[in-house]
């Protein structure tokens, strides 16, 4: 496992004072990958709700069992969220001695789109992942958006 890596998921967690949803989680960290790839360099592939990382799952599970991270879900049904904070204030302060002591130039994004709600992030996320891919071609990429995200069609 990458240890800059997962440095840098749990400073975004830190930044964010926390992150709701795994969806929401995984892509924002995709996007910002895409715009700070040499950050965030986990994987992505084309998952039903989006781009999906496994390892990012990964990186997570461990933060989680190495106490640096809680995992809350609230027991209100079918709509509960994962919420995603730092263990406590020695965790918040460990990430932030293990990594640069400047505010990193990923932040103002991550503000950003952590502000979005989470079907616009998973439309903007798999326009982000198809336009990689299909980049020569934006009728195909429009064809291949609807078809995938057939619920997500307003937001193109």
């Amino acid at each position: 496992m990458d240890t800059k890596s997962l440095i840098t998921v749990a400073r975004l967690i830190v930044e964010l004072d926390g992150v709701e949803g795994r969806t929401r989680l995984q892509k924002m960290v995709h996007l910002l990958g895409e715009r700070f790839p040499n950050e965030f360099r986990q994987r992505f592939t084309l998952h039903y709700f989006g781009p999906f990382s496994r390892q990012l799952a990964d990186e997570v599970d461990f933060l989680g069992s190495a106490g640096l991270l809680a995992e809350d879900c609230p027991a209100d049904g079918e709509n509960a969220s994962y919420r995603y904070k730092l263990g406590s204030d020695a965790a918040r302060d460990r990430i932030r001695n293990a990594s640069s002591p400047e505010t990193p130039a990923w932040v103002g994004l991550a503000r950003r789109l952590n502000k979005e709600d989470k079907p616009t992030l998973e439309a903007l996320s798999t326009l982000v992942f198809l336009q990689r891919r299909l980049a020569n071609d934006p009728d195909r990429l429009r064809r291949e958006f609807e078809r995938i995200k057939p619920h997500l069609q307003d937001r193109f």
